[in-house]
């Protein structure tokens, strides 16, 4: 995903129309740059996970154009929730809250244990 659709995404999510987007833009790469790091180790671990080569270093994110390498949990509802939630607290701190709040529950999913039965001949 691009930084714009993960920006799209965000301002949907803050009940905004598109004349609303010039009003969070000037926030948005930087907000979303601080995001990025913030997630960086956790979307390596997901990537090694998966059998993929980790980033070498976290993205830096200058056109709403770019591309944003991260796995799709992270570009789909992670990150928007996350951009909404430190975005949103200047118009209404209470709902800002519960879009921080959602954003680290969904980060805390991403390396959930599963268990399964082994026999004893599998050890």
């Amino acid at each position: 995903m691009t930084a714009r659709q993960i920006f799209e995404t965000a301002v949907t999510l803050m009940f905004g129309e598109k004349a609303d987007e010039q009003d969070y833009e000037p926030f948005w790469l930087n907000t979303l740059n601080w995001i990025l790091a913030e997630n960086f180790k956790t979307n390596n671990a997901l990537r090694m996970l998966r059998g993929k080569e980790p980033l070498a270093e976290v993205p830096l994110i200058s056109d709403m154009d770019a591309d944003v390498e991260f796995e799709d949990e992270f570009t789909r509802y992670i990150f928007p929730m996350g951009c909404a939630g430190y975005i949103y607290t200047d118009d209404d701190k209470g709902v800002g809250a519960n879009y921080k709040d959602k954003y680290e529950f969904e980060r805390n999913q991403i390396l959930m244990a599963d268990y399964e039965d082994i026999e004893s001949g599998d050890i």
